[in-house]
């Protein structure tokens, strides 16, 4: 597909703010700041005597980039232009906490934390068809939405039994409905839960590490092979550990060539056959099953007593883990860095904030909704990007720009350009499928991490490039029968009209005086003799070509067309937008 190029990189200059620091905001309504009406607390307070004795001072965002914010935290995309004015036009002083807790209502933010937390558990895409990630997905999903507390999640992970999947063809699985999914998914009684322990049957000391560095904080996998060099973890404590979770089995119930593959765990009273028969798990299998603290998880099954020990409020490192997880998400970096490394050798900053939070979510009974809306509304969340200093160096007064994650920007791209909507007329099984499949891309592309099961926090040149020549883009930025283009040239509106409005579908803002004045001037162009033509990819072999074709699928669906001289400097005004510093990064 070959994209027009006629002054386009002259247009970068209209949109393309640096990661050193947001957009200018626009005068009136957009650029205006309301802060977060909220009495006083303990931890505002706490906050303000440590800024007052670093001489630190803090400066709050305004209402656009708020939402901005808050949007993209809670349910994983900026919001609409409608969004945008209905959030303006609201002049009450707590408009901030009652969009908050609207957000927090929204159904996608369940959704959105349940893709974090799918990634989080199971990492990167496997080759093998054993585990159904979309099973475990629809699960959380499912908890978040029912705000089910955090330790009982927690619990019903450890201890998970029954069916890990429904079966059946990939194809069908991809091309159904969450909903339609989750409703067969229910009736046959599959647990998606269970394919956590599935993802790590065959290495169950893997689960360990995983499962103490995901939900306590605490990194022991160094100690497997040896005591650890540095800090109190033995190979005895590790194989202590590792032994709670080789007292079960995953039992193959139907396993098909092209089909996922249908498992049920099972508790067994003895370590499985499997563990047995391993060598490098006979010091494990010996080992009497015990905590980190050196309880024993002897008492019945062990997978049970594990989950009650780890989500004890009595276990400090259960609470500070998640707060110190959720706290990286809303700024960029937790108390502690890495957020799963906490030791005796890498202490927190501001441990007292840490401690209170802990202290507020135990008493919040691990209630998730309300941990997110006390750090949300409180001295820190608002605080503006400052380009010169990190948050912990500034002690979280001023916030720090990171990179969409490949999740947030697909569907970042799908509000601003109504692609999703667009891709859904072509039927629901077909949008799925694509929907699916451009998922999958973006994740590679982004290249999650494997050992933090973190996206990167800087942009790549591959990701750069890959953003530049995506058909995704390229199509739904176009003037095309049902795209936000064509009706916008259809309506009466101004040239200056539709600028506004393509700034305020990308980058939730106005777009400023001398912005504006550019992007008419490029309008203006005369384009008469740079016709475009969209053009499918054709020679490819092997993997390259199974990506064209979904590529040529992708603009078949979104069917970009010849467009006039006007309609194509709109459309290049539109993807330069979106593939902007400004879009592409959270500030």
């Amino acid at each position: 597909m070959k994209r027009r190029s006629s002054a386009l990189w002259l247009s970068l200059t209209l949109a393309c703010c640096s990661p050193g620091g947001a957009g200018p905001a626009a005068p009136g309504t957009s650029g205006t700041t309301t802060p977060a009406a909220s009495k006083p607390s303990e931890l505002s307070e706490l906050f303000r005597q440590v800024w007052s004795q670093g001489g630190l001072t803090a400066r709050e965002v305004d209402d656009d980039t708020f939402l901005r914010r808050a949007s993209l935290d809670l349910l994983g995309r900026i919001p609409s232009s409608a969004e945008l004015l209905e959030f303006r036009a609201d002049s009450r002083d707590d408009k901030r906490s009652r969009k908050v807790s609207q957000l927090l209502d929204d159904p996608a933010h369940a959704d959105h934390l349940a893709r974090k937390w799918e990634q989080i558990l199971l990492g990167p895409e496997v080759k093998l068809k054993l585990v159904d990630r979309g099973a475990m997905r629809r699960w959380l999903a499912a908890q978040f939405a029912a705000d089910v507390p955090w330790n009982e999640i927690v619990q019903k992970l450890i201890t998970a039994e029954g069916l890990t999947s429904l079966g059946g063809s990939i194809k069908d699985a991809v091309g159904q409905s969450d909903s339609e999914r989750w409703t067969a998914e229910k009736a046959a009684n599959v647990n998606g839960a269970a394919n956590y322990f599935l993802r790590h049957q065959k290495a169950p000391q893997d689960l360990a590490g995983h499962v103490s560095k995901t939900f306590l904080g605490v990194q022991i996998q160094c100690a497997q092979c040896h005591d650890h060099k540095t800090e109190a973890w033995t190979q005895t404590q590790f194989q202590e550990f590792s032994a709670a979770f080789v007292r079960v089995r995953a039992r193959p119930v139907e396993r098909g060539r092209q089909e996922f593959a249908v498992f049920e765990l099972e508790n067994l009273d003895r370590p499985s056959r499997r563990a047995f028969r391993n060598e490098e798990l006979q010091e494990i299998v010996q080992a009497s099953p015990k905590a980190l603290d050196g309880s024993s998880l002897t008492e019945g099954n062990p997978r049970i007593a594990l989950a009650t020990w780890m989500t004890n409020s009595e276990n400090r490192w259960f609470s500070k883990a998640l707060v110190n997880r959720v706290w990286a998400d809303l700024h960029g970096a937790g108390f502690v860095e890495p957020i799963d490394d906490f030791r005796e050798k890498n202490l927190p900053v501001l441990p007292q904030v840490l401690d209170y939070l802990a202290d507020d979510f135990e008493r919040n009974q691990f209630n998730l909704d309300a941990l997110y809306e006390t750090i949300m509304l409180g001295p820190t969340y608002a605080n503006a990007v400052d380009g010169t200093v990190t948050p912990r160096e500034s002690l979280f007064a001023a916030s720090d720009l990171t990179p969409l994650s490949s999740d947030a920007l697909l569907d970042s791209i799908f509000t601003a350009t109504d692609a999703a909507k667009q891709l859904e007329d072509q039927g629901e099984q077909r949008a799925n499928t694509l929907k699916t499949l451009l998922r999958q891309r973006m994740e590679f592309v982004f290249d999650t991490d494997a050992e933090s099961n973190g996206e990167p926090q800087s942009t790549t040149l591959t990701q750069s490039l890959f953003l530049a020549n995506s058909a995704l883009i390229t199509a739904s930025t176009a003037h095309s029968q049902e795209g936000v283009l064509a009706k916008l040239l259809a309506s009466a509106n101004s040239d200056e009209a539709i600028i506004t409005e393509l700034y305020r579908r990308t980058l939730t803002r106005d777009p400023s005086a001398d912005e504006l004045r550019e992007a008419l001037s490029f309008i203006a162009q005369d384009r008469s003799k740079a016709p475009v033509r969209f053009e499918g990819f054709s020679g490819e072999k092997g993997k390259a070509k199974r990506e064209a074709r979904a590529d040529n699928t992708m603009l078949r669906a979104l069917r970009p067309d010849e467009s006039s001289a006007k309609a194509r400097a709109f459309e290049d005004l539109f993807w330069v937008l979106i593939n902007s510093n400004e879009f592409l990064f959270r500030r």
